[in-house]
């Protein structure tokens, strides 16, 4: 019996190890399937190489996203499968990043094979340069210099660090996602770059899906010997220098000829470009030389840098950089703070303990954003930082309550902000218990009469007869200002032993108060009150 046992349970986990092989292999080449999870939208834009792409919303609700779907014959969906394996395992920042892929013999309407690729929402970057319009020259030539760095970034990482090669890098290859940052991708002919003795090398096999205009001269030729000796690079250093061209030119490539126009190429940028397309493959710059051109060295590259590498840096850099930054967010154009900027210093201030400074640039470039906006980004910051350890941060928030309540939802002020808030009136610190209780006056419009009158009116009750007489005062001009929130019959029954309580303060100014609070109140008390 225990010998039958035994074989089973070896049975089964013979089963369980193969099972668990196939879904990582699958899970490398793309899931088969006859169903894509996503309700993508009917508009399809042309993307490189036969792809198609078109929004796609996943049916759980989770994050938008973009699916790329690819139908051709046998050599077109090799190229896909290529490129939606090669996506899955390439990891950097500056790299499309892939959600899933999906392989459907029958396609999705039983017309053939479908490759679908899903990624994070992007546009191309095409599109996005056609809505730069609003762009001064030097907010445009620095927006492009942020992107190229990215994408050579990118094109650096795959020659020098994987040793593969990309083979097709024009601006059909980048796309743009919805924070404005560039992301590398189309991998169909992605391979090692020294793989032309391998059965399979998609950058010779697929070479054909590369238009003429954008391959070096041994490329064109097929002179694959020349190709295996060069540098790792020298395909795509070749092809950084199309892109260069087309971001500059805003027009696509459509002559090899056409290289050679550097009128609009920025005198800074044109020696790197100049050895980027050298005759010989050898003398080709290497992309990771092209991040230290002079054309790079501007304050939206700075800045993004800066705060792309944060964690890395010591906190009187931090506090230096983010007094500094509102001088010159102005220079910055708007799609850029809103979409790039924004996020990044909301990540910073809630994972990478950013000083209250950064707490007033948020709060600047709130005012400038619309609604929708700041309850989506700038709302739940705000929250999450109200129960900050951090002094500073919660005196900086308590301080610009008056900017900040207007923009935030009731119910979000009245079942997660003030929560938080009202720890303030506990502090130990009068000037914050002080901070605290000004801040209602601009929360109450937006709170339940319910919280008003339990919890509010309790804390108000201790401060009354706090130990800073000025926190004494100002509770009862509060209370006098906040009335008409707090319902008729709870002002009837508290308002009026509240003013005079005040009354018998030995500190004049509450005393005032409480004459003044009563002048104001008339219509909460009868006759003989």
């Amino acid at each position: 019996v225990s010998s039958c046992v035994l074989w089973c349970v070896w049975t089964w986990l013979k089963k369980r190890r193969f099972g668990m092989a196939m879904n990582f292999l699958s899970s490398l080449v793309g899931r088969a399937t006859s169903t894509v999870p996503y309700a993508i939208d009917a508009n399809q834009r042309a993307d490189w190489g036969g792809w198609t792409m078109a929004d796609a919303q996943p049916r759980d609700g989770s994050e938008p996203a973009t699916a790329f779907r690819k139908r051709g014959n046998a050599e077109d969906i090799r190229a896909a499968k290529n490129g939606a394996k090669r996506l899955r395992t390439v990891r950097h920042p500056n790299v499309l990043r892939l959600i899933d892929s999906y392989d459907l013999e029958n396609g999705d309407d039983g017309q053939g094979p479908v490759v679908y690729v899903v990624t994070e929402r992007v546009k191309t970057l095409r599109e996005v340069l056609r809505s730069m319009k609003d762009f001064t020259a030097k907010q445009r030539n620095e927006y492009l210099a942020w992107g190229l760095k990215q994408i050579t970034a990118a094109v650096s990482f795959l020659n020098n660090d994987c040793n593969l090669v990309h083979g097709n890098v024009c601006m059909d290859a980048v796309v743009v996602t919805e924070k404005l940052e560039w992301k590398l991708h189309g991998f169909d002919l992605l391979s090692d770059a020294k793989g032309s003795n391998l059965p399979e090398w998609p950058l010779q096999d697929f070479a054909w899906m590369v238009q003429k205009q954008y391959k070096p001269a041994e490329f064109a030729k097929g002179d694959w010997d020349t190709i295996h000796s060069s540098p790792p690079w020298a395909i795509d250093a070749w092809g950084l220098g199309c892109l260069i061209q087309e971001v500059f030119a805003q027009s696509q490539l459509n002559r090899t000829e056409e290289l050679r126009r550097t009128q609009h190429i920025p005198q800074a940028l044109l020696p790197d470009y100049q050895r980027l397309l050298a005759s010989t493959p050898s003398k080709r710059m290497n992309p990771s030389r092209l991040t230290n051109s002079p054309f790079f060295n501007n304050s939206l590259v700075d800045i993004m840098v800066f705060l792309e590498n944060f964690a890395l840096r010591d906190d009187f850099e931090k506090d230096t950089f983010f007094k500094k930054l509102p001088g010159q967010v102005e220079s910055i154009p708007p799609p850029v703070l809103k979409n790039t900027l924004l996020p990044l210093v909301i990540n910073a201030l809630e994972y990478n303990n950013a000083p209250a400074s950064a707490l007033n640039l948020l709060l600047k470039l709130g005012q400038d954003v619309d609604e929708q906006t700041y309850a989506a980004k700038i709302s739940p910051c705000i929250v999450k930082l109200s129960g900050s350890p951090e002094r500073s941060i919660r005196i900086t928030i308590l301080l610009h309550m008056d900017k900040i309540a207007p923009h935030m939802d009731a119910k979000v002020v009245d079942g997660e902000l003030y929560p938080k808030i009202s720890t303030g009136f506990l502090d130990q610190s009068g000037y914050i218990r002080e901070l605290t209780l000004k801040s209602i006056a601009f929360l109450a419009p937006k709170m339940k009469e319910k919280t008003l009158t339990g919890s509010l009116l309790k804390h108000l009750a201790k401060l009354q007869v706090d130990a800073e007489p000025s926190i004494r005062a100002n509770t009862t001009i509060l209370l006098s200002n906040i009335a008409q929130y707090l319902g008729k019959s709870t002002c009837e029954r508290v308002l009026l032993n509240a003013f005079c309580r005040a009354l018998k303060d030995n500190f004049p100014p509450s005393r005032s108060a409480g004459l003044l609070s009563m002048g104001s109140t008339p219509k909460y008390y009868t006759a003989d009150e």
